[in-house]
């Protein structure tokens, strides 16, 4: 399954929507080989290698944030994380200290 290795591969440099899916996946090798394997087994196939391939890098930011809470102004931490750029997911986390143990 080494054609499935190489169409994931160049998945790394394009925009998330445009990365293969397992089904597109299995398609392409029934059209170019005219293989005989099951979409379920392409399927289990892609889903393991997505999750061998390396986490992409990321960006992370820890400061301070004012926000009202019950008509009082409180000082609060702000954890802001932001996946590579072709990926461009964000997570924003706010707490009430900054003491708070990754999970």
């Amino acid at each position: 399954m080494a054609t499935i290795e190489a169409r994931l591969e160049g998945d790394g440099a394009v925009p998330s929507k445009q990365r293969h899916t397992a089904r597109r996946v299995f398609q392409r090798l029934v059209d170019a080989r005219q293989d005989q394997v099951s979409e379920t087994s392409v399927r289990a196939y892609v889903a393991k290698a997505k999750w061998r391939r390396p986490i992409p890098p990321a960006a992370v930011d820890f400061g301070h944030v004012s926000a009202i809470l019950a008509d009082e102004l409180v000082e609060l931490w702000m954890f802001v994380m932001r996946r590579s750029a072709s990926e461009r997911a964000l997570l924003h986390r706010v707490d009430g200290n900054e003491a708070h143990e990754a999970s």
